[in-house]
């Protein structure tokens, strides 16, 4: 409770001035096995321990723009990762039941699930900071977030031994608390760049077309094509190795599918 007061009035005044202490925006990066080799990097992901002091200050904006995105339902209704009451589940839920409804109409499904390259670490600060203002957060709480993210600086620590620091020119804070809502922003309209269902957990991307008729087999591709472009224009790829094709029917005889991902 001793610390209530002075956190309050210093929280007020970072947020007043639009900055942040430089203490505040380095990190210890720590390497948290996935799987596959041990010896490879691209097996670990990256989670940075930052300041206890400034995830207490996340944790409110994060609350509050949340909220504000929520009740201006301004986040893509098919989201469902990092969101309240929302999870892998619900997103695996919506899909299957509406693949379930075309089959039912006799028809089928084509489907692509899609992974992001190194998705949280490559978000383009500029881009982002466009985005969220676009979304209508402007004024000092932009100009806070924009002081967050820039001019940081991180290393990686390993049984206590740490690397050199550099600078953090792209992403967002891997284990800090507004990481996961910036990143939500940043990939919010992917949806809008296809006509096709697409249902997202975070970066998962799941964009599946009903096909009644024959003509309307290449409508995915025509969607992931739509998709690789907004990946050019956003500085983000897909993980090509990682993405998956997927044609659901009730047919003994269909034709097969040949999806080209970039």
């Amino acid at each position: 409770m001793e610390l209530a007061l002075p956190l309050t009035n210093f929280f007020n005044f970072t947020l007043s001035r639009g900055n942040i202490p430089n203490d505040w925006k380095v990190a210890n990066v720590v390497p948290i096995f996935k799987s596959g080799k041990n010896n490879l990097a691209d097996n670990y992901r990256p989670i940075s321990m930052t300041s206890v002091v400034v995830k207490t200050l996340e944790r409110l904006i994060d609350k509050h723009i949340m909220k504000y995105l929520t009740d201006f339902k301004l986040l893509n209704d098919n989201q469902h990762g990092f969101r309240p009451s929302r999870s892998c589940v619900t997103q695996l839920l919506q899909f299957v039941h509406e693949w379930f409804q075309a089959l039912d109409k006799l028809g089928s499904v084509d489907a692509v699930f899609l992974d992001f390259a190194k998705a949280f670490d490559k978000v383009s600060h500029a881009h982002l900071l466009y985005k969220l203002e676009c979304y209508g957060v402007k004024g000092q709480i932009l100009n806070w977030l924009r002081d967050f993210l820039t001019s940081r600086k991180q290393r990686v620590v390993i049984e206590g031994k740490a690397s050199d620091w550099l600078s953090v020119t792209s992403g967002v804070p891997k284990g800090s608390i507004l990481g996961p809502l910036l990143f939500l922003a940043y990939i919010n309209d992917v949806p809008c760049s296809v006509t096709c269902n697409t249902d997202l957990f975070a970066d998962d991307t799941v964009l599946h077309h009903h096909i009644e008729r024959r003509s309307e087999c290449n409508l995915l591709q025509q969607d992931l094509t739509s998709a690789s472009e907004w990946c050019k224009s956003w500085l983000v790829t897909f993980k090509t190795e990682k993405c998956e094709v997927l044609h659901i029917t009730r047919k003994k005889r269909s034709n097969k599918m040949s999806i080209f991902v970039e």
